[in-house]
């Protein structure tokens, strides 16, 4: 499911390569959460290299999410 959700967003992030972001566009959905620009804007820029940036943010909130369910 992690996976599959995960091999999505890249899908998504690459098909959108080149167009701004918007503070209010959704990156990716977890567990029933959207995750928002916004939201990775607060930790990093999203200037060089946004896609990778985007990937480690969805990384590191899966984590995190593993992590609360133990």
């Amino acid at each position: 499911m992690k996976l599959n959700l995960f091999l999505f967003s890249i899908i998504f992030l690459t098909a959108c390569t080149g167009q701004p972001f918007e503070k209010e566009d959704t990156v990716a959905v977890l567990s029933e959460n959207e995750i928002k620009v916004e939201e990775i804007l607060w930790q990093f820029s999203l200037e060089d290299n946004p896609e990778a940036i985007i990937v480690d943010y969805l990384k590191q909130e899966i984590v995190i999410q593993e992590a609360g369910m133990c």
